[in-house]
């Protein structure tokens, strides 16, 4: 559970659609995404701000085409 409702409703849609079929990588990525605080993961979601991580940006991808 986020602090956010638009965070909340991002991460079950993409969850049920896309956790199956992450790497070891990418769910590395996806757990320290988990770990930022709320504005600092919307700005990531947002595309305000950027990760240099390729599985980061895989992940980052995936949520971007999930809103």
């Amino acid at each position: 559970r986020r602090g956010m409702l638009e965070m909340d409703l991002l991460f079950v849609d993409f969850i049920s659609r896309y956790l199956p079929s992450l790497n070891s990588a990418q769910i590395a990525a996806l757990d320290q995404l988990l770990d930022l605080p709320d504005n600092a993961l919307w700005n990531l979601v947002s595309g305000a701000d950027d990760s240099t991580d390729a599985a980061t940006l895989e992940v980052l991808t995936m949520l971007r085409g999930n809103k």
